[in-house]
Order: structure tokens, then C-alpha cells, then sequence
């Protein structure tokens, strides 16, 4: 009886390990420089969850269309990620956040 309980807990703590290293979307943004890793991703998903992690206002993000994205980029600098991410997408514009503006990162996409 005491040993199932360790046991248990154990096994919980490998799912959970194993679910966050299959996570098909992760991205971070810290300091003007960007940590994504996206397995087969549709770039609306990923400029979904860039909205939510940097606080960027992202118009018409949902209309992008285009094939999954497979990325690994660490520490690159917000507009290159950028860059990276849209090069398959035609007619989007960057500006820069006006200074004092409470996000994480710097550009409006």
C-alpha cells in the first residue's frame, strides 16, 4: 500500500514531463529576444500565442493562411523571429510600440 503511492507519483511526474516535451508550441520573450519552438504549427497559431505572451496587438492575425511551421529559434531578436515566422506571408507591416507601453515585447505586427 505505501510503495503504490510513491509509485503513483512517479508515474504522474513522467506524463507530465513527456507532455511538456511534446508541447507543439512553446514561446517565451524576455529582453527584446525571442524563444520559440513550434512542431508543424500554422503561423496563426503561433502569432496567437504571441499576442498572448508579449501583449502585441496583432491585426487580421486569424486570416493568415499558409503550411505548419516547424521552428527552433532561442534567443533571436523580436524582429528577426518575426521575420522567420511571416517570410511565407505576403503584405504584413511591423511598427514599432510607442515607448511607456506596458508589454513584453517592442513591435506591433
Amino acid at each position: 500500500m505505501f510503495f503504490r503511492v510513491p509509485l503513483l507519483a512517479g508515474a504522474l511526474f513522467g506524463v507530465a514531463v513527456l507532455a511538456a516535451a511534446q508541447a507543439p508550441l512553446q514561446l517565451q520573450i524576455s529582453n527584446g529576444r525571442v524563444t520559440l519552438h513550434a512542431q508543424n504549427v500554422p503561423v496563426r497559431t503561433i502569432l496567437a500565442e504571441w499576442s498572448k505572451v508579449g501583449g502585441t496587438r496583432i491585426m487580421n492575425g486569424d486570416g493568415v493562411a499558409g503550411a505548419p511551421l516547424t521552428l527552433d529559434l532561442q534567443g533571436v531578436p523580436e524582429r528577426q523571429a518575426l521575420d522567420i515566422i511571416l517570410r511565407g506571408v505576403s503584405g504584413y507591416m511591423l511598427a514599432a510600440r510607442q515607448p511607456g507601453t506596458p508589454t513584453v515585447d517592442a513591435i506591433d505586427a
